[in-house]
């Protein structure tokens, strides 16, 4: 395999979006708890597995139990741990 087949064989790779998690202090002792306990629980915050190499940016000003996902700088999810809708 030369250089340029390589470097074709990389860009033709789907780019994994940087992600990031900005959340009040008391989401990070629900994703604590909720890893502890329910280790194969689904929910959209929940997936543990999908935050293990995310940034976690703690924003106390939040409200309480508010939480926010961003991939590439773009909000895809938001919620409240301390809200059940």
């Amino acid at each position: 395999m030369t250089y340029d087949d390589l470097v074709r064989l990389v860009n033709s790779m789907p780019r994994v979006p940087k992600r990031e998690l900005r959340c009040h202090p008391l989401v990070i002792d629900y994703l604590r708890w909720d890893c502890r306990y329910h280790p194969v629980h689904r929910d959209p915050l929940a997936k543990i597995y999908d935050l293990w190499a995310c940034p976690v940016t703690v924003v106390s000003i939040m409200e309480p139990g508010a939480w926010e996902f961003y991939e590439d700088d773009v909000l895809v999810r938001a919620g409240n741990t301390e809200r059940h809708e």
